[in-house]
């Protein structure tokens, strides 16, 4: 590793030490505050299980902020407080009576900081292990997309040559498979990037023109009969109009899998929101799998599908401010609607309609 590189992780971990050391130390200064507060309430009355629970809240809130440290510290802390505190009321405990209350006092705070701290740590090593498993995804999408696009090229080369007829029939099937695979490529590359929190533009854009170019990439692409009905659209919408074409591509492309003879599209005004619908006359989602068909690497039509189609599709409508859901035999999409330049926009955007965008046909 170049030395430049070893010293700024250095850096970097005595920078993040020191965050660590201040937080544990602000939060410990804060516990004991609050501690010594209950102790003086706890001295000056008489409600000792609703400080005892507040005791105990103290105790969690540091474990869970600073570690098991200064968790401790706060248990001893409470232990000793709280016991003062029930000496100073009612008769005097025998001094020994009061030490085991105590003692057992602490012991119970302290398993109770400890099994916090247990938890904090499975929870961030959790959240840990999601990070480096959406960074190998995302590196390894990035690293397979340049060989499989040369597979892809070569496959495409030798077909333009003279081959024999198995030959020809080997190339195509290496060519098919290759732009499969280049595709589930980009879709994980894709899903990766919205892990990291992708940013989506929001302004104002000709929504029947996107709308209008993916039907008819569609259709064209799969030769089903797409009927696109427009007559109560909006013209305008607010988004990424790129976003929006790379989530409606994802419906559509499911619909043409699984239409028999046609798929219909429309658009719309629900609520002031705008909504486009996605209609095939195949047999639609299984009942009760409306939800989980939104889950990544869920394919419910048994044809092997990757199962990322949908997914993406949500999030990148909900990244919009928009909405996507399945129902009565159609996926609904609503996005905000657009505004024409000079026009004052409102203060808020409307709830979302109970009925927004339908497409048709099961999902991946």
């Amino acid at each position: 590793m170049p030395e430049s590189r070893r010293w700024r992780r250095k850096k970097r971990t005595t920078a993040d030490e020191r965050r660590h050391v201040r937080r544990a130390g602000l939060a410990t200064v804060g516990g004991l505050t609050a501690v010594v507060g209950l102790g003086f309430v706890d001295w000056a009355t008489t409600h000792l299980i609703s400080l005892a629970v507040l005791y105990v809240a103290v105790v969690l809130a540091v474990t869970m902020l600073a570690g098991r440290g200064p968790g401790l510290v706060i248990a001893a802390a409470s232990a000793v407080a709280w016991s003062i505190g029930d000496a100073s009321v009612g008769d005097p405990q025998p001094v020994g009576l009061a030490a085991l209350n105590g003692a057992l006092r602490f012991a119970t705070l302290a398993i109770v900081a400890g099994l916090v701290h247990r938890l904090a740590e499975a929870l961030e090593q959790s959240r840990r292990a999601a990070q480096r498993s959406r960074e190998f995804l995302a590196v390894a999408a990035h690293q397979l997309r340049t060989p499989i696009a040369s597979v892809q090229a070569s496959a495409d080369a030798l077909l333009g040559t003279e081959a024999t007829p198995p030959q020809e029939q080997l190339l195509a099937a290496l060519s098919t498979e290759s732009i499969r695979v280049g595709r589930l490529i980009g879709s994980l590359l894709r899903v990766a990037r919205l892990d990291q929190g992708e940013l989506v533009r929001r302004e104002t854009f000709d929504l029947r023109a996107v709308v209008a170019e993916e039907a008819e990439r569609a259709g064209r692409r799969s030769g089903i009969t797409i009927l696109l009905d427009d007559d109560l659209a909006p013209s305008l919408a607010l988004g990424d109009a790129d976003a929006l074409r790379e989530a409606l591509a994802n419906l559509l492309d499911n619909a043409c899998r699984h239409a028999d003879e046609r798929i219909e599209l429309s658009l719309g005004v629900i609520d002031g929101w705008a909504t486009i619908e996605v209609r095939d006359d195949g047999p639609g989602l299984p009942v009760g799998s409306e939800e989980r068909a939104f889950d990544r690497f869920v394919s419910l039509d048994g044809r092997g599908g990757a199962g990322l189609g949908l997914p993406i599709a949500r999030s990148l409508v909900e990244l919009m401010g928009g909405d996507l859901r399945y129902s009565r035999r159609s996926f609904q999409m609503s996005l905000p609607l657009g505004r024409a330049p000079g026009t004052v926009s409102g203060p808020d955007l409307p709830d979302r309609p109970q009925v927004g965008v339908e497409l048709g046909g099961p999902r991946e």
